[in-house]
This record gives C-alpha cells, structure tokens and sequence, in this order.
C-alpha cells in the first residue's frame, strides 16, 4: 500500500488544478496510491501554503465514474466552484468516499450536485468554511467499516457558505464507541429529508447513537426513516436537531431506548 510509499501517496489516479469546464466521462479508475479524483485549486504557490488560490475548478461533469481501491480518498473536491457528479461508483478506499476538505483560507466546494452514487465501506467527510451550497442524493451507502456516515466539521468556526442537503438516500451506519451516524460540528445549515437510515446490527453490543450535533450546527431531519440498534442522539448547547414527519424506531421499541439483543 501507499504507506510503505510514502512519495506516492498523493499521486491521483486524475488530478485537476484550476481547471475550467472539464468532463470525465466512462471512466474506471483502480488501484491508485492517493485520490482516485483529486480537484484542486490553481493556487498561488507551489502548495497549499501559498496563502491564496488563483482559480478553483470550475463548472466540472464527471459521469459513469467507477473508482476502486484507492490509497487515500475517493473523490476530494478541495476547490470547486461549479461541479456536476452522476451515476459514480466508490469503492473500497482508505479514507473518506467524498472528503470536501478544504486546505487553506478561501477554498471549498461550492455549488456542487452528486446526483445517484453508491458508495461502500467508508464514510462521506465535509470540513472547512468555505463548503456548500452542497446537494447529495438518491446514493446509496450499503455499508460501512466504522460507524459514522456523515461528519461535517467546521474546522474555522465560521458558518458554512450555503446548505448541505442529502435527500432521498439509503445509508447504512456500523455500531462505534466513538462516533455517531450523523456527525456535525459546526455545521450551520444541513438538511437530511425524504432518506432512509440504518443504525447497528442485531449482534451489536455498543449501540451507536444517530447524531451528535455541536459546535453552532442547525440540522433538520425532515421525513426520514431511522432504524436499527442504536439511540436517538445528543444536541448541544448553541446547536439545534429538528425532527419534522418520518419514522424513527429502534427494533420496534422506539426512542431513546436502547433495545436488547434478540
């Protein structure tokens, strides 16, 4: 793997900087020490140490994409303004399927479609200030190797630019001591609607709570279907979690309680 290789592992199986109204279409990226995608700004300076961006990448169509095995992220849009991604298929990668970590000041992925994805084994990560309008849905997430699905962490403390919205997807969280389903911190304008999400797994015997809002986050569930072997959630001081319509139980025995293994 890449960490025996450490001079490798960001090398992208494609890699765009600054780059304006690209498409990558069919395509089935395997194997690849770093990101299977990597977005990335042209920036001012050799790295993300240049302290500004000349451009992000901009008005991208990524369509039909498969990526399988990656060696760090699946996709990472670090720096979009303007990006379009259908019918994508990740993987088996070591990090995060989707990871908007942004690298410095003044970068994020801004007005970003995902639009039907499957992704598997691993988690959607957004962290930085400069990150949304944001809109994911129909995906499907039929597993996990840790328990979280979602964390959002605004690492600046400042509000999110505009609303994450995930709507009509199927996620599937494990059973974690240390996270929960939904994980925001500083996540100021999140929308989870119209989604069906699974919580644990009979045999469990730590049972994960379905979120854990901090840090100045307002999320609203609207219409959602949440079940499974877990707990309802904690909210925080200075944040809200709004539960509108949908159906949340726990093996029939309803929340907050934790149901026995059975």
């Amino acid at each position: 793997g890449w960490s025996s290789r450490p001079g490798l592992a960001f090398q992208a199986g494609i890699e765009l900087n600054g780059t304006m109204a690209a498409t990558i279409d069919d395509v089935s990226i395997t194997r690849t020490f770093g990101d299977g995608i990597n977005l990335e700004p042209l920036r001012g300076g050799s790295d993300y140490n240049s302290g500004h961006i000349v451009n992000p990448v901009q008005n991208l169509k990524v369509n039909n994409v498969t990526i399988t095995q990656a060696g760090r992220q699946g996709i990472t849009p670090a720096s979009v303004d303007g990006a379009t991604f259908t019918n994508t298929n990740i993987t088996g990668v070591a990090f995060n399927a989707w990871d908007f970590e942004a690298d410095q000041k003044g970068e994020g992925a801004k007005n970003v479609l995902i639009d039907g994805c499957i992704f598997s084994g691993i988690n959607i990560a957004m962290e930085g200030s400069a990150v949304g309008p944001i809109t994911m849905q129909n995906c499907t997430m039929p597993k996990t190797n840790r328990g979280d699905a979602v964390r959002i962490k605004n690492w600046s403390g400042k509000p999110f630019q505009g609303p994450i919205v995930l709507a009509n997807d199927v996620l599937r969280c494990a059973a974690s001591v240390y996270v929960s389903c939904f994980q925001f911190g500083g996540a100021s304008n999140v929308t989870v609607q119209n989604s069906q999400v699974t919580i644990g797994y009979r045999q469990d015997h730590i049972h994960e709570s379905a979120y854990t809002v901090s840090g100045g986050s307002h999320v609203t569930f609207a219409n959602d279907v949440v079940q499974g072997f877990g707990r309802e959630g904690t909210t925080r001081a200075g944040s809200t979690a709004t539960v509108i319509g949908g159906t949340w139980s726990s093996s029939g025995c309803g929340w907050p309680l934790i149901c026995p293994n059975r």
